[in-house]
């Protein structure tokens, strides 16, 4: 079998970035965008959170917040642009503006609007590992990621 007709093109390449210092843009201040903007500040990215209201426990993180809606043009020079509203619109509007600037996106409400997946993350003291799947396996993606926390301690 030739390997082109082998490949699953719903598999994302794993890879892992260095996150130190760098902006990152987060639109939307519920559930999702708490948890992501958790991880990503636990890497040591500069996170921005927009959204008109936020969870209270995203006080607790060390993030810049601004509690407003999302303004087309205002992303520049971010590394990764994440939206996580319960508006799917403004979700493809800010990964739209994205695009056009060069800046990776993630639509939390659309796996199909996304250049990267926002994996389930298993860190240790020295081990990062990010599991993720086509999108439409959730469970599997947890359950994995919750083996490899037990096997990782």
């Amino acid at each position: 079998m030739k390997a082109a007709e082998q490949v699953n093109t719903m598999l994302k390449f794993p890879i892992f970035l260095d996150l130190a210092g760098k902006p990152v843009r987060i639109f939307g201040g519920g559930a999702i965008a708490l948890r992501r903007a958790s991880v990503l500040t636990e890497y040591g990215a500069v996170v921005t959170v927009v959204a008109p209201s936020v969870l209270p426990e995203m006080a607790a993180l060390p993030v810049a917040v601004e509690r407003r809606p999302y303004r087309p043009g205002e992303l520049d020079g971010e590394l990764l642009a994440l939206a996580a509203t319960d508006d799917g619109a403004v979700n493809a509007a800010v990964v739209r503006e994205a695009r056009e600037k060069g800046i990776l996106a993630n639509d939390a409400s659309n796996h199909e609007n996304c250049d990267f997946y926002f994996p389930a993350v298993v860190r240790t003291e020295t081990l990062s590992i990010g599991v993720t799947g086509t999108g439409e396996n959730h469970r599997e993606v947890r359950d994995a990621a919750q083996k490899l926390r037990e096997a990782a301690l």
